[in-house]
């Protein structure tokens, strides 16, 4: 799968759902059946198209006169999933790519179908859970994925050079303005990489979103060890708190702001950043590290205490400012475990930014063949 601008999906046809607004390119989802599956539960989302193929629903006389239609129809519809066949997953790739770098050559436009659609396998290789072994459900379900294969180099590289993207020349440039303003995270830190900040706002933004996901995520685990252990010597002297096995913990949740934001009975859906803002986190995680015996762990891990204190300094304005996405992309560079490597990889295309790193810290002139900006 890949994101094409703001949270336009291109999705195998195996993963069809009915959860959010949805446009169909497959001859494997009659219109029929995706019909009465709505009639006999209910409408979730909105079904825009439902076509055999891409050729069916962009050219002369059909849905979309051209790709220009096409995309500018995605852009505007916001949040929308592409549920496709392998062959409509090749082409809108290679449309997009040449809409948003238009002088893109083959070899170049392969490293990035190379590296999108390896993630895309490591997606199907790692997010499926049907239950045990016996259930024909997780068999069937493996087999689609199994069977829906991608171009090695040559196939690629010839589909590039026979499909063409149909955008009016004169309107080129300001659909690849547009597309670019709304890029994948991956292509806009590219373009950082390269010293281009024209997208920061947007970049800024979607940093924040990804980071204080993963802030929180991570202080829901140390909350869950500090309160499993909350007996033993190490933590009681970290919260400052009197505890004995017996007594009534949730009436330690005046004590300090640390024990309150401990005991937020508000599991699974609290924003600690926002909830909690006197609770220094970084600082807390590293004394309940240095308080258990650990080592110093903030060198090379995927969050940095630095990380984390730009993130809390940034929930004003849930956005990250241009220092701090300088300060981010300077951790990045030095760090051997990325910040975005979230569990969701349908967010960001690790693979792919990392590649975009190691052009950086090479002084690869290759860097600047995918800057946008």
């Amino acid at each position: 799968m890949y994101l094409l601008f703001k949270k336009a999906y291109v999705k195998p046809d195996y993963l069809l759902d009915l959860e959010r607004d949805r446009g169909i390119i497959t001859e494997n989802a009659p219109a029929k059946l995706l019909t009465d599956i709505e009639t006999k539960f209910r409408n979730l989302g909105t079904q825009h198209f439902n076509t055999n193929s891409y050729d069916e629903l962009v050219g002369d006389g059909l849905k979309f006169a051209n790709d220009k239609e096409f995309f500018e129809f995605l852009y505007d519809a916001g949040d929308i999933d592409l549920f496709v066949s392998q062959d409509a997953y090749n082409k809108i790739f290679v449309k997009w790519i040449k809409v948003l770098y238009p002088s893109i050559t083959k070899e170049e436009a392969w490293k990035l179908y190379s590296l999108t659609t390896t993630n895309a396998r490591l997606i199907a290789s790692t997010n499926f859970y049907w239950g045990n072994d016996t259930n024909t459900g997780v068999d069937s379900q493996k087999a689609l994925a199994d069977a829906y294969t991608f171009l090695n180099e040559s196939q690629f590289k010839g589909l590039f050079m026979t499909v063409e993207s149909t955008v009016p020349s004169g309107d080129l440039s300001t659909l690849s303005g547009k597309l670019r303003a709304f890029a994948p995270i991956e292509y806009m830190i590219a373009g950082r990489l390269n010293g281009k900040l024209t997208y920061d706002d947007v970049l800024g933004t979607k940093l924040y979103s990804l980071l204080s996901k993963k802030v929180n995520e991570e202080f829901f685990y140390i909350k869950h060890i500090l309160l499993t252990h909350i007996n033993k010597t190490w933590v009681k002297n970290l919260l400052g708190i009197t505890y004995d096995v017996g007594n009534d913990i949730w009436s330690l949740k005046s004590t300090n702001d640390t024990t309150a934001w401990l005991m937020d009975t508000n599991f699974g859906s609290n924003n600690w950043l926002e909830t909690h803002p006197n609770v220094d986190l970084s600082a807390l995680r590293q004394s309940a590290f240095s308080a258990a015996g650990a080592s110093d762990t903030d060198d090379d891990v995927s969050l940095p205490a630095g990380i984390i204190d730009m993130v809390r300094a940034s929930v004003a304005n849930k956005k990250l400012n241009a220092e701090n996405i300088t300060a981010f992309i300077n951790s990045e560079l030095s760090n051997s475990v990325s910040s975005l490597s979230v569990d969701d990889r349908q967010k960001v295309n690790v693979l792919l930014v990392n590649y975009f790193y190691e052009l950086k810290n090479a002084s690869s002139s290759d860097l600047a063949k995918y800057s946008i900006g």
